[in-house]
């Protein structure tokens, strides 16, 4: 297995520096194992991230319509192990933005189904998917009117090229958090 010896070498290969022992490239994310002297490409993107949902069809409205991300897949993979649940029975909705490498995947377990409850922003284990958008005053209205529940009203800033970047916190309509970020 191909590893850090340290916190250091990790940081180092962050900033695109070799680390002794592999051979690694920060920006291909190569890595050469002298032991085993194969070629891996480690990440080479992302491809989507996922939430547990309990009402698949709202929650599919809600990205595909309100947030205009296509539907490019609904599957129903036979019962089985695959997520590390024995016999787990789910349906799988896949969402993507027409050219985008990432998309967003809706997980309905069937069978066992999902116990209630969410984390805490601030626990371990919680997560977020952010979005770039274009006009953040804007959607953050729109999804106002659609009862959509905010953190805050969209936070600007001025950015050092006389620009200006937005934020804001929203959750989707069953509680997972989403973050709409305008500028750069």
């Amino acid at each position: 297995m191909c590893g850090y010896n340290t916190y250091e070498d990790a940081a180092k290969f962050r900033e695109g520096a070799t680390v002794q022992g592999d051979t690694e490239s920060a920006a291909g994310l190569t890595r050469t194992s002298k032991s085993q002297g194969v070629d891996i490409k480690m990440v080479t993107g992302f491809n989507h991230s996922g939430f547990v949902v309990n009402d698949l069809e709202m929650m599919v409205r809600f990205y595909r319509d309100s947030l205009v991300i296509r539907e490019v897949d609904s599957v129903a993979p036979p019962a089985g192990d695959r997520t590390g649940i024995p016999r787990a029975h789910r349906t799988l909705v896949f969402l993507r933005r027409e050219g985008a490498e990432h998309g967003i995947e809706l997980v309905h377990f069937i069978d066992p189904p999902s116990p209630d409850g969410h984390l805490d922003r601030n626990q371990l284990g919680a997560a977020h998917l952010c979005f770039n958008v274009g006009d953040l005053e804007n959607l953050h209205s729109r999804l106002k009117e659609e009862r959509i529940e905010f953190v805050t009203p969209p936070k600007f800033r001025e950015t050092p090229g006389g620009g200006r970047r937005g934020i804001c916190y929203p959750m989707d309509p069953e509680g997972n958090w989403l973050e709409f970020i305008e500028g750069s």
